[in-house]
């Protein structure tokens, strides 16, 4: 018995990595990446200095400054630690990819292409 194919047999396509689909806009925008980087090291930036991770552990400092980062990154919308790296990881790889684009400017001329269309549907 031969199997019927229909639209419903296979799932609609999702471009992209289900992990990255469902972060806000402004984590997926190349420009504020660097902002976000250095919010997020400085969250845990401590003048501790350990040379074993059980200290590190044991540090209250420290323990409460990974908290903080925690909840910093809960804050900017992140699910998971897991979601964190993924993110740093595609913007690396587009600084790698693109490292002489400016995505500042680039994002101003998106802005204001969508104000000419949005101005020239009315």
């Amino acid at each position: 018995m031969k199997k019927v194919i229909t639209p419903k047999t296979f799932p609609k396509y999702k471009p992209g990595h289900p992990l990255l689909a469902d972060l806000p806009e402004f984590l997926k925008n190349p420009a504020n990446y660097e902002k976000i980087r250095r919010l997020i090291l400085e969250s845990i930036a401590t003048s501790c200095t350990h040379s074993y991770i059980l200290e590190f552990a044991k540090c209250r400092s420290c323990t409460e400054k990974m908290l903080e980062r925690r909840a910093l990154l809960k804050r900017l919308g992140f699910r998971s630690p897991k979601q964190f790296l993924m993110w740093r990881k595609v913007h690396e790889k587009i600084k790698e990819r693109y490292p002489l684009v400016d995505w500042k400017v680039i994002n101003d001329l998106r802005r204001k292409e969508e104000k000419n269309d949005v101005s020239s549907n009315y």
